[in-house]
């Protein structure tokens, strides 16, 4: 399984946060090790709201900052991200049945899968932490830069990018594509600047590697693993070198291949709004959103996996 994922760009969804799906299937063959390992010990081992000062007339008025950021989510395509995400999510759901699952599990499994990846309850993590985050001059500046034609068409690149990118192919030639700019180009030094700029890559490996932590969090939580938090930590860190190789190959061919359409005139005007404090606050406000989703599907998954492995009902 390669892809489910994380994100817009600097401040696009998908750009924000790697992939779960990739990142958890990184460690599935380390996950069976350990899970082997416990089985052979074990086995060795002895056994008041304030009244309201408005008239009663008053027709209650939707708060607006709510009405802010929904339109901001709006503009931003969010639902149009959580599909991809969930589709990703499915795939990848459907690899770990085959490595983990218990034969006849398959009908409860994917019920539970379905409720994981609830368009509801992700697309809440996100607007929650748009709505704590950003600021009305925040929400006006950056639903002012993407509701143009300009800001449509990066947004659809993105999400195009992508969708492409979760054909193994696709995602290959993509990376293969962006190393083959000369070091030095203006294309190639663009995508750098705008990685350093929103701090993509450090956030996005320290993303996964919370989400692993989660997923076995999840597994010790059902029964499957025999974990304390210490472990936990050092399996998940002993990911982290080809965890990070791993985002930075997926991380500039997704950028390549998204702003390939782009002028390199479009691409700076994208830097230098990722770079304002506005745009800065929506880069914050989205890691930390998808972050929180992304932790918890990630205990869910590891939760509902060792409870069917247990053969007990989900």
């Amino acid at each position: 399984m390669r892809h489910c994922r994380s994100d817009l760009s600097s401040n696009g969804l998908f750009t924000r946060r790697f992939n779960l799906c990739r990142h958890l299937s990184l460690f599935v063959a380390l996950l069976m090790s350990v899970l082997f390992a416990v089985s052979a010990a074990a086995q060795s081992a002895s056994p008041s709201a304030s009244p309201s000062n408005s008239p009663s007339n008053s027709a209650p008025e939707a708060p607006s900052a709510t009405v802010a950021v929904d339109r901001l989510a709006e503009v931003l395509r969010l639902d149009e991200v959580i599909d991809i995400m969930r589709d990703e999510g499915k795939e990848y759901a459907r690899e770990l049945e085959i490595e983990l699952m218990p034969e006849g599990a398959g009908q409860l499994w994917q019920q539970h899968i379905a409720r994981v990846y609830n368009a509801k309850d992700m697309r809440s993590e996100v607007t929650e932490a748009l709505e704590n985050r950003l600021t009305p001059k925040d929400l006006a500046a950056i639903t002012a830069f993407f509701d143009t034609k300009t800001g449509q068409e990066i947004l659809r690149f993105e999400n195009a990018a992508r969708r492409a990118m979760q054909d193994p192919a696709v995602e290959d030639i993509a990376w293969q594509q962006f190393s083959a700019l000369r070091p030095g180009t203006e294309r190639r030094l663009a995508l750098h600047r705008f990685v350093r700029a929103n701090d993509l890559l450090e956030r996005n490996v320290a993303g996964a590697l919370n989400a692993n932590a989660q997923f076995f969090r999840g597994m010790t939580r059902g029964g499957a693993l025999a974990m304390n938090e210490d472990e936990i930590l050092r399996e998940t860190w002993g990911q982290e070198q080809e965890l990070r190789e791993d985002t930075e190959k997926w991380l500039f061919g997704f950028l390549h291949l998204a702003y390939q359409p782009l002028s390199d005139a479009v691409l700076d005007d994208y830097i230098r709004f990722s770079k304002t404090p506005e745009g800065q606050a929506l880069n914050t406000a989205l890691f930390e959103g998808f972050d929180s989703m992304y932790r918890l599907i990630s205990y869910r998954l590891g939760l509902g996996a060792a409870i069917a492995l247990s053969g007990s009902t989900l």
